[in-house]
Formats: C-alpha cells, structure tokens, sequence
C-alpha cells in the first residue's frame, strides 16, 4: 500500500525464466495506491488493485493489462509506440483514462472483461496500424454476441463515456453494449469494413443494452480504397436490454469521401423511443424500423 515511484526507466525487459512474456511495471490486485509518475518502460505494464494513478509513461511496446481487474484507477498522459494489447480479464470500475494513445501493432488481446462499470475514456486515441492485420489467436469474449472483441474500436459497458476521442482501423468503430452511456466529440476514421471475424460491420454500433444513453457530435470517415464497407450506423437488438430511450445528435459521414458505404443506416424494429436529430449520413440505402421515433433534421439518402 501507498507506493511512490518517480522518474522510473527500464529497457531489457526480460522473458519469466518459463519463458513467458512478463511487463515492465506490474501492481497485483491485492495493492493499493500505488502512484507512478514520468515513467519510460519498454515492454508496458499491468496495474490491478485499489486507487492506483499511473501520469507520464510511455511505453515502446508491450501490454497495457489491468488483469486481474481494479477499482479507482486513473491513468493519464500514457503513450503506447507499438501496444501489443489493451486487456482486462476481470472486470473494471471507476477507472479513467486521459490522454492515452495506444498504437495497436500485432496485438494478441484486446478486450475489456465483462461487467465492467463506469470507465471513462477522455482524448483517447486507438489505432490500428496493421489495419487489416491482426495476430489469429486474438482472445474471444463469448459474452458479447459471441465475436471477438479484438476487432472493435472501442467497447462500452454501463455508464461508460467516451468524449474527445479518435478511432481508427477496424471492422466496427465504436460499439455500445451498456446502458446509460456518453458519447461525445469522437472521430471514427477508417471503420467499419468488411472482415471475416465480425458479422455487422459499421462505423458506430448500438445493441439493446445501451438504452438511456446519449451520442453526440461523432464524425465519420474512411479514404482507403478496395474495401468492402458496411454500416455507417446499426442498431441492432441482439434481443438484449431494452433498446429504448437513445438520442442521437449531430452525428455525420460527410458526402465527398473517396468511399462510399453500401449497407446504409439501419434500425432494428425492437428499438423504441429513439430521438435522432442533425444527422448527415450519406449511405446508398437505408432501413430505419424503431417505433416510437423521434427524427427531425437529417439527411439519410444519397439523393
């Protein structure tokens, strides 16, 4: 408990003697306040437990883990040159993390544990630099829809928020799976393409859990050519939660992209009470189905 630690910098991060990949800086879940400040590593970290803060690290390569799950962390100002994974394999809660850049470079897991509540993303940047390529044992969480996490921007759960924020590289953008959750200020660029790990490509994707949550301000854009697009946006009901309740605001694909997508906008029927304003989306077709919807302002049609 109560660790201190400044100005920390190793290389030559060396292999466990069995021969498994270790980290750089590691805090069980059995600790507690742990603080690292201005920190450069070369093989990244695994921070658990209680009230650690983690400001000022940079990694050049390695995992970013909270394996064994935590509570009131925050982690600020990190930077991943070439991140090999963002994962938890327990749930997380209360957790921040502010101005994070993560470089995603033959990354083997990528996912956040089920359960999760109450994470806060704030100018975070995750990247796909491989874009098509990504390692083929990339861990499955069967618990949310049965695809790999792995391919998903960014996964929310309960109360997650994502506000300021930038997406890049891969098969779904950002995806809501989690009620009461804020998004707000977010750049989705090259997402949403076709892959043969995930069934509902798009840019921005909303199952029935994310009821009472609030999306605004989310632009998207794609300029690589000889992919195969899906959605811009998908609300798909999964028959789970109570696909109700959503306000969508200012949310635009902008006309003049070098790509356009071919699946269009679409809305499943079980959604309701849906309130969708100032929208520009600019798909070849659309299938919008939630009852009790509220829609003024948008553009949906390539026409």
């Amino acid at each position: 408990m109560h660790v201190f630690a400044s100005k920390v910098f190793i290389t030559q991060t060396t292999k466990d003697p069995d021969g498994k990949q270790t980290h750089s800086l590691d805090c069980h879940g059995a600790t507690m306040d742990f603080t690292y400040v201005n920190c450069y590593v070369d093989n990244g970290m695994s921070i658990s437990g209680i009230g650690h803060t983690v400001e000022n690290l940079t990694s050049t390569s390695g995992h970013f883990f909270i394996y064994e799950g935590g509570t009131d962390l925050t982690f600020k100002n990190i930077d991943f040159i070439r991140c090999k994974g963002f994962y938890t394999n327990n749930s997380i809660h209360r957790v921040k993390f502010i101005d994070v850049k993560l470089n995603l470079y033959s990354y083997n897991r990528y996912s956040i544990a089920p359960n999760s509540s109450n994470v806060v993303f704030e100018r975070i940047s995750v990247i796909n630099t491989k874009f098509r390529e990504a390692s083929s044992n990339l861990e499955a969480d069967k618990t949310v829809i049965n695809y790999k996490q792995g391919y998903i921007g960014l996964l929310l759960q309960n109360n997650f928020s994502v506000l300021n924020s930038y997406i890049e590289g891969f098969p779904e953008g950002l995806y809501l799976a989690g009620y009461d959750c804020y998004v707000s200020n977010v750049t989705i660029h090259n997402c949403g393409w076709l892959s043969n790990y995930t069934d509902y490509e798009c840019a921005l994707h909303i199952n029935g859990s994310g009821s009472r949550s609030y999306i605004s301000k989310v632009r998207i854009s794609f300029d690589k050519k000889g992919f195969t697009l899906g959605s811009p946006m998908r609300l798909d009901y999964f028959e789970k939660g109570q696909a109700a309740l959503l306000r969508i605001d200012d949310v635009i694909h902008g006309r003049k992209h070098s790509v356009s997508y071919g699946i269009g906008v679409y809305g499943d029927e079980n959604f309701k009470d849906v309130f969708m304003t100032h929208c520009y989306l600019y798909p070849l077709s659309h299938k919008w189905y939630c009852k009790g919807k509220f829609i003024a302002n948008n553009i949906v049609a390539d026409n």
